[in-house]
C-alpha cells in the first residue's frame, strides 16, 4: 500500500517537472526572438528618425540657399537685405530670425548649432555662407514643427525617444 501511495505521489511530479522543462525549450527561443525583434524595431524607429532630422536639414539648407541666391544677385546694402530677410520671414514663418554675420564657413560647409530656447521655443541656428562675400547667412529656427514629427514616434504606451 505504501509503495502504490508513493507511486501515486512520484507520477504527478514526474509528469510536472517534465511540462516544466518541455516549455522552457520552446519558450528560451522565444525569449530571444522577442528580443531581436525589439531590437529591430528600435533600430527601425532610429532609422526613420534620422530620415526626418536629414530631411528637415536639407530643406532648411534649400531654403537658405535660394535667399542666398537672391542676395547675391542685389547689391548688399543694409535696406535691400532687411527688404529681403523681411520678405523671406513672412512667407517661411519656422525662421525666426534671420541675419548676415561675417564670414567663417567654407563655400561648401554649413553650421548646424545645438538646440536652445528662444522667445519660449526650442530653436537652432543654421550657417551658411554667402559665396562671392565676406558673409555669412545666419537663421534661427523653430524646431516645433520637427519635435511634433519626433514626437509621433514612441516605443509602445510610454516610450521616451532622446536625441543627441
Amino acid at each position: 500500500m505504501n509503495q502504490l501511495r508513493l507511486y501515486s505521489w512520484l507520477i504527478p511530479v514526474l509528469a510536472g517537472i517534465v511540462f516544466v522543462f518541455s516549455n522552457i525549450v520552446w519558450l528560451v527561443p522565444f525569449i530571444q526572438d522577442v528580443r531581436q525583434s525589439a531590437d529591430s524595431y528600435q533600430t527601425e524607429i532610429v532609422r526613420r528618425i534620422a530620415g526626418e532630422a536629414e530631411f528637415f536639414l536639407e530643406k532648411k539648407l534649400r531654403e537658405m540657399s535660394l535667399l542666398v541666391v537672391e542676395l547675391s544677385e542685389s547689391d548688399l546694402t543694409k535696406t535691400k537685405t532687411d527688404g529681403i530677410f523681411k520678405k523671406f520671414l513672412e512667407t517661411h514663418p519656422d525662421f525666426l530670425k534671420i541675419d548676415l554675420v561675417q564670414a567663417g564657413l567654407g563655400s561648401d560647409e554649413y553650421f548646424l548649432g545645438s538646440p536652445f530656447p528662444f522667445d519660449e521655443r526650442l530653436a537652432v541656428t543654421l550657417r551658411i555662407s554667402v559665396v562671392f562675400t565676406d558673409f555669412d547667412l545666419e537663421a534661427v529656427i523653430d524646431l516645433s514643427d520637427f519635435i511634433d514629427v519626433l514626437a509621433q514616434e514612441k516605443i509602445g504606451e510610454a516610450g521616451v525617444i532622446f536625441i543627441l
